[in-house]
């Protein structure tokens, strides 16, 4: 009753069950407070952070710049 087939069948079922298994958990993960992007709650401006810690960006830089044809 299982022949290769049937167990290939059930290998791929299981390997697509455990891809989407681990996106959808990394996707209620992403929900949580405190993850691994707590640097990103200074942005806020509660007051709560060090001062000493100055978080400074580059500077934005124009990529595509379109105009209208003739200007």
């Amino acid at each position: 009753m299982l022949d290769w087939q049937t167990i290939a069948v059930i290998l791929i079922i299981m390997a697509a069950c455990l891809y989407v298994g681990r996106h959808g958990w990394r996707r209620l993960r992403s929900f949580r407070a405190g993850g691994k992007n707590v640097d990103n709650a200074c942005a806020t401006g509660c007051g709560q952070c060090p001062s000493n810690e100055s978080k400074t960006s580059a500077p934005a830089t124009t990529l595509v710049q379109i105009r209208r044809p003739g200007r």
